[in-house]
């Protein structure tokens, strides 16, 4: 086999993965622009390829005419057919085809648009815009009217070109370089587990579904969440197993927040075809939108098994197994997802959480110190820090990083919280309370600035107005187990032994460990009972 050249341009697409947030609009639409599609779908079981798509064409854009394109192919094919007349054989009529479509006509000296950039195919043709879909749909065309039995090769967002009953694959991006086989695409596409066993030779009907699904997806990239809806449709009208379609489907109703829809559709695109690695994946943030951890830790853990170094279902598995309770398994997720994306400050100050969580500390403060090196001005990986610290009793360390992030944002509740908390420790009390001042001024919803603030007045002594600034907290979190804990310690020290006994008992109701000096007036044996 050749090697390949330097400097490759492949194109390549992929469905996203959701990472639970929602990103594109899911919508039908009263009336369907690609409705006429439908019948050139219900009536052809082979349909011709450039008929379909300029048709396809001149449902989303009706001032394009499909006959003027028709003609303008029907020329250029009988340029290119005397010339590959007289070629000896099968490379040789290839290579002639290469040398005149980038050659002679001029495709694809501009450099490529990328996948999920909408090109048509009437642009194709006319302003020689280009991605590999266009090129090889280009191909087909062409192959359709000089004779030539030309066939897609599809898989994991790539398209090429097979002669076919040969071994004759031609990369449409690499200006019609010819191999002999579909290997090179493990090198040519520089994305995980690209498997060449992957890509498969399809008819017309799965081609025409092909280019649906890449159309709906550049659709989609740009908002239009309608007509990609329609195009992912109407592909499955054209090849009802093209699992990548209901894949797509499944992106667009899960970014639109409609979950059960897309969980429908990642599962019918894993029955038709377990290998969409973007089917397991979205299953996942689905199921995890759901509420279901354990589906959604099995989802992820099938996308990972089809490409271990996938880095996206790594970071949603380290997210859901920490929600879920796992910490070894979050840590071990989110490791795994530093080494393949080591470049990604998240990755570090998520792999963060479940150390701290365990009570490694040194290690947590190290993983924020490494997504800090990446992106120095992180606020909350400097919060968290902050918080890390003051949990190893470096308080002055603590502030420091607290102030760096009121530096960056002044406007963050968290680090005038922290700072506020961190002077109290300090005994710098009136410096404090301007901090939680500050901090409630930027969000008064928040529970924890009521409670810290409070336990400030606490050690000032001025027990009232704890009291008032906890019950603030308990208006918005009741169920917040530390502010009954903050006041039944209130209450003890003020010698009001029913109330402590009452708030102490809630707070045990709701999960919370009752320091020593609570726990004896909790127990029923403390009134008699």
């Amino acid at each position: 086999m050749a090697v390949i050249s330097a400097n490759p341009r492949p194109c390549y697409a992929r469905l996203a993965y959701l990472c639970f947030i929602a990103t594109r609009t899911f919508a039908d639409v009263a009336a369907d622009p690609l409705a006429a599609v439908s019948s050139i779908a219900a009536r052809s079981s082979e349909p011709e390829i450039a008929a379909t798509v300029l048709a396809i064409d001149h449902a989303l854009n009706p001032a394009m005419l499909p006959a003027l394109y028709i003609r303008r192919l029907d020329a250029m094919a009988a340029e290119l057919q005397p010339l590959l007349a007289v070629a000896p054989n099968d490379a040789s009529r290839l290579q002639r085809m290469a040398e005149v479509i980038y050659g002679t006509w001029g495709f694809a000296n501009a450099d490529s648009l990328p996948a999920d950039v909408y090109v048509s195919f009437a642009d194709v043709v006319d302003k020689k815009q280009w991605n590999c879909f266009g090129m090889t749909m280009l191909y087909l065309a062409l192959g359709e009217r000089v004779g030539l039995q030309l066939r897609m090769v599809a898989g994991r967002g790539h398209a090429l070109v097979r002669l076919a009953e040969t071994p004759l694959h031609i990369e449409t991006t690499q200006r019609g370089r010819v191999y002999e086989g579909a290997e090179y695409l493990a090198e040519y596409l520089p994305y995980p587990c690209t498997d060449p066993a992957l890509f498969r030779t399809v008819g017309a009907r799965t081609a025409i579904a092909v280019s649906l699904t890449q159309t709906g997806a550049a659709f989609a990239a740009r908002g239009d969440g309608g007509i990609a809806l329609s195009c992912y449709r109407h592909a499955l009208e054209f090849d009802p197993a093209y699992g990548e379609a209901y894949a797509a489907i499944g992106v667009l109703a899960a970014g639109a927040g409609n979950q059960e829809e897309a969980i429908r559709a990642f599962q019918k695109a894993i029955e038709l075809d377990a290998t969409v690695r973007e089917a397991h994946a979205g299953l996942g943030g689905a199921l995890y939108a759901k509420g279901d951890l354990q589906g959604a830790v099995r989802a992820l853990r099938s996308a990972l098994e089809l490409c271990a170094t996938q880095p996206e279902p790594a970071f949603n598995l380290g997210q859901v197994l920490y929600e879920a309770g796992d910490l070894d398994g979050a840590i071990a997720a989110f490791r795994r997802y530093t080494k393949l994306v080591p470049t990604d400050p998240e990755g570090f100050a998520r792999l963060a959480f479940p150390l701290e969580d365990q009570g490694k500390l040194d290690d947590a403060l190290a993983a924020y110190a490494e997504a800090l090196r990446i992106a120095p001005r992180h606020v909350d990986a400097m919060i968290n820090s902050g918080g890390v610290l003051e949990k190893l009793g470096k308080f002055e360390a603590a502030r420091g990083w607290y102030e760096k992030a009121i530096a960056l944002a002044p406007g963050n509740a968290l680090a005038h919280t922290g700072l506020g908390r961190a002077l109290t420790t300090l005994r710098q009390f009136d410096a404090a309370a301007q901090s939680f001042d500050r901090a409630l001024a930027a969000d008064s919803e928040n529970p924890a600035a009521w409670i810290d603030y409070a336990k400030l007045d606490q050690q000032r002594g001025d027990l009232v107005p704890a009291i008032k600034k906890l019950e603030q907290a308990l208006r918005i979190a009741p169920t917040e187990p530390e502010t009954h804990i903050a006041l039944a310690e209130i209450y003890l020290e003020q010698g009001s032994s029913a109330k402590a006994r009452e708030h102490a008992r809630i707070a045990r109701k709701l999960g919370g460990q009752l320091p020593e000096s609570l726990s004896a007036i909790a127990l029923p044996e403390a009134i008699g009972e």
